[in-house]
């Protein structure tokens, strides 16, 4: 499915506050000055561990903890919305009307606390990344991009994008009700930390090109989530074939789709449009 397609099914129902609230993390991620994670300094080779993390400690001084928290709630606010679409209609349509918007609360809760639990932990990892390679000849963001293709390729990730496609029963009264809807926002929160947190990792370690590695990111999050599950193994690269493929816009004239649309005719596949 494309990008386009999502955001219009992202605009139905429950969909609608969610891509407002994208809208709005993407309009403050393009007009609020991103502070970099941590300074990049030029150290001698001698002492260089010792400078790391006295580098470490100017970075936490030149950011605050709440200038890093902002800056990740404005990330999460602009990506994870639209991979939110499928939970919240799945509780909404499941969920009696009265405890509708209470259900959605605790979902929304529970996902965004165990992302703000792993912003912690990434937002550390990229401060290590650019201290310690800042300066080095392969810098900070190539470690963070070959980080994130070995973690598209490996089977947790997999893994963690199949269960992202699951679907609970919910109860439909009292506390288990509740119960359910927090539980369902935690673990659909934790698997995907599991399937995206690489590739959010990326723009986090990046000075210039913050905005276009955010979109970059947040596509091929989006176009993954649309693949099917698939068997837990060790894939690449055409597991990241697939996930750009996803991902592209539609950008095919009306002559290739019409072509398209013959040759699936041929092949008795017209029904998987």
């Amino acid at each position: 499915m494309r990008i386009v397609l999502i955001l219009a099914a992202a605009a139905r129902s429950t969909g609608k506050p969610l891509l407002l609230v994208s809208l709005a993390g993407w309009s403050a991620s393009l007009s609020w000055a991103r502070v970099s994670p941590a300074p990049e300094y030029c150290s001698a080779v001698a002492g260089w561990l010792e400078q790391g993390w006295r580098d470490i400690d100017m970075a936490l001084v030149v950011n605050a903890p709440a200038g890093l928290l902002v800056g990740w709630l404005t990330m999460l606010a602009a990506m994870m919305p639209p991979l939110l679409a499928r939970p919240t209609a799945h509780l909404w349509y499941r969920t009696l009307a009265r405890r509708r918007l209470r259900g959605m609360t605790l979902l929304v809760s529970g996902y965004t606390a165990v992302w703000l639990a792993a912003g912690v932990i990434l937002i550390s990892i990229a401060v290590l990344l650019k201290t310690f390679l800042g300066s080095a000849p392969l810098g900070a963001l190539p470690a963070a991009v070959a980080i994130a293709l070995l973690w598209q390729a490996t089977p947790v990730k997999q893994m963690s994008l199949n269960r992202c496609h699951y679907l609970p029963p919910l109860s439909a009264f009292g506390r288990a009700a509740d119960r359910d809807a927090l539980a369902y926002g935690l673990i659909s929160g934790w698997w995907c930390v599991g399937a995206c947190w690489a590739v959010m990792l990326v723009p986090l370690v990046a000075d210039e090109g913050h905005f276009v590695l955010m979109a970059v990111s947040a596509a091929l999050i989006i176009g993954e989530r649309q693949l099917p599950p698939r068997a837990v193994r060790w894939r690449f690269p055409a597991h990241l074939s697939r996930v750009l493929v996803a991902s592209a816009p539609p950008i095919l004239s009306c002559d290739a789709r019409r072509h398209r649309r013959a040759s699936l005719q041929q092949t008795g596949e017209l029904a998987e449009l």
